[in-house]
């Protein structure tokens, strides 16, 4: 057994051969207590990261963060209440105002459906609002007065209609444009 050597320099001449790591696998980096893995382990720079084969994700399992754009349309599609039928309005508010005499002349309101009106006190008068299509609005007089309740604006193409007798009343609807009797009691 030899303890010590002298390769004779005639021996080392020339360039060494390039190390070659090829045949080193199933490596853990685990076992790396310290140091630097070399840029050439890794492209200079990474791929992007691409969650495509991701399927079946939870999203209750989020604790924070922010859902990126990316994962809706730029711009959501548009509602559609096509296809809702029998559907209840129990959560729905019918406004129905008394107006009197004082109140004249009363401009329907956007939540108004339904306009009593006591002329008791002297004639009054309920200005129609604008003819929005589909809108239903009825107006009924109350009282036995002579006091008439004139319904401003065109109803059926006349001007101004009026209610002279107790409980007469007129049930309109709009088409947009105008403003049309559907049902009404002299």
């Amino acid at each position: 057994m030899v303890s010590s050597a002298t390769i004779p320099s005639a021996d080392l001449t020339g360039p060494l051969p390039a190390l070659d790591a090829s045949a080193l696998t199933a490596l853990n980096a685990s076992a790396l207590a310290s140091g630097t893995v070399p840029d050439a382990r890794f492209p200079a720079t990474l791929p992007a990261l691409n969650g495509s084969a991701l399927t079946a994700l939870n999203a209750t399992q989020l604790t924070s963060g922010t859902v990126p754009d990316g994962r809706f349309p730029a711009t959501l599609p548009v509602a559609s209440g096509i296809n809702l039928t029998a559907l209840k309005g129990v959560n729905v508010t019918h406004a129905v105002v008394t107006k009197v005499a004082a109140d004249s002349p009363y401009t329907v309101l956007a939540s108004d459906e339904t306009i009593l009106v006591n002329a008791v006190a002297g004639a009054v008068t309920v200005t129609l609002p604008t003819a929005t299509s589909g809108r239903i609005l009825t107006v009924k007089k109350l009282d036995v007065s002579a006091n008439a309740v004139t319904l401003a604006g065109t109803v059926d193409g006349a001007a101004s209609p009026t209610l002279t007798v107790q409980w007469s009343s007129r049930i309109l609807q709009a088409d947009g444009a105008a403003w049309f009797v559907l049902a009404g009691w002299l």
